[in-house]
């Protein structure tokens, strides 16, 4: 995602950055795609930890989806999941508090009930009544 700028009010600027994190905020349910390269992107795992977050301090829902994907690898950092925490752990320190707060934050969404896609595409009904 870029950090693209909104304008508001013809002076105030706003990140989009921060419209999705206002948004996640406002929301009752958040549906997490977990994908083989989910990880690589600081932006979806600084929200993650922000969902997380709203989970466990606002009763948010979180639904995830593990997409072609084993909540295993994404549990212990397997796989794609590894290479990329190292490559986080690269670039902003081994013992940084951004990739510890990551690191268990995947391992806490790998953690919650979730639907497993492992062939692709599939469909589903929801019945909220």
């Amino acid at each position: 995602m870029k950090d693209n700028k909104y304008e508001e009010d013809g002076d105030q600027q706003i990140s989009s950055q921060s419209l999705v994190t206002e948004a996640i905020e406002k929301s009752r349910l958040s549906i997490i795609i977990l994908s083989e390269n989910y990880a690589n992107s600081s932006l979806s795992l600084d929200e993650l930890v922000t969902i997380l977050d709203l989970m466990k301090n606002k009763n948010q829902l979180v639904w995830p989806i593990f997409y072609k994907v084993e909540p295993t690898d994404i549990r212990n950092q397997k796989n794609s999941y590894e290479k990329a925490m190292n490559e986080h752990e690269n670039k902003f320190g081994k013992d940084s508090e951004k990739v510890k707060a990551w690191r268990s934050a995947l391992f806490e969404v790998a953690n919650l009930k979730g639907w497993h896609l492992k062939y692709g595409y599939t469909q589903a009904y929801f019945d909220f009544d």
